[in-house]
């Protein structure tokens, strides 16, 4: 695997933001803001290396770029909602368009940022997408333990 130097993990316990961007000193800019504030982060060049990596279970989002060599953002994403994976995903792009915007929100975005953007205002996304994906992961949990009760119970 081959993840960034400026990958860390800051705060063990928090959440964590998954950077996947193919401009080095966009992912370097990115973690130094998050580690800032003592968000966890770990940066990517492309989707495939993020692929490989095993995410932690805890409170997560993926902050994208629409515009990635090969396979672009707007795939990308496609690609996780046919797997089902629920990861919350912000959008930043520097040449997006209102196309891009509603085919990334109709399939489930959280924002889409054009760059550039006001720090505050990645930061604000990143909170509500964690605090989205921690009101799902609370869902499934209680509604693993609501199958369990029900199988003892059969």
């Amino acid at each position: 695997m081959n993840r960034d130097a400026s990958s860390t993990h800051s705060s063990i316990d928090g959440p964590i933001v998954f950077v996947i961007d193919d401009e080095e000193s966009v992912r370097v800019a990115l973690s130094s803001l998050f580690r800032s504030i003592d968000i966890r982060v770990e940066t990517f060049a492309k989707p495939a290396e993020f692929l490989e990596h095993t995410p932690p279970d805890i409170p997560s989002c993926l902050v994208l770029d629409v515009r990635l060599k090969g396979l672009s953002g707007l795939e990308f994403q496609q690609k996780l909602v046919e797997s089902n994976t629920t990861l919350p995903v912000i959008f930043m792009t520097g040449h997006g368009d209102i196309a891009m915007a509603i085919q990334a929100m109709k399939a489930g975005a959280v924002d889409f940022l054009v760059k550039p953007f006001r720090d505050q205002d990645l930061l604000d996304a990143v909170s509500a997408a964690h605090q989205i994906d921690t009101q799902r992961r609370g869902i499934e949990k209680r509604n693993a333990e609501m199958n369990a009760c029900f199988l003892r119970k059969s």
